[in-house]
């Protein structure tokens, strides 16, 4: 997590120091990731792809039947049930009903159980 979070910063700094592509390069060196550094951009770049490799994956509650595809976050707006967020961190079996019942698209789901044969 931890190196996961420092190269997300680095991702997103406007200037990178020389001290921070060193970094950068020494990581992408270890991981097999290539920099050219004459490009201006992949320095950057690679902090991106490096913090992907780091990035925890998000787990569904205990219990739950349903799951989301990874990397699914969103809030969605209903009026009957108000704003609701919608990843797997949140979700529950009847938190993933309402969020059916409000248009969540079902192709966002890895797992719909069926509601006849459970």
């Amino acid at each position: 997590m931890e190196k996961y979070e420092k190269f997300a910063a680095l991702a997103e700094k406007d200037k990178l120091t020389a001290t921070d592509k060193k970094a950068i390069a020494a990581e992408a060196d270890a991981l097999g990731i290539e920099i050219n550094p004459n490009c201006p951009s992949c320095y950057k770049d690679a902090a991106i792809q490096i913090a992907l490799r780091y990035k925890p994956e998000q787990k569904t509650q205990a219990g739950s039947k349903y799951e989301l595809f990874d990397d699914i976050d969103i809030t969605i707006h209903s009026f009957k049930f108000g704003s609701m967020r919608c990843c797997n961190a949140t979700i529950s079996d009847e938190a993933a009903r309402r969020w059916l019942a409000a248009g969540l698209p079902r192709r966002f789901f890895k797992t719909i159980p069926d509601e006849n044969n459970e």
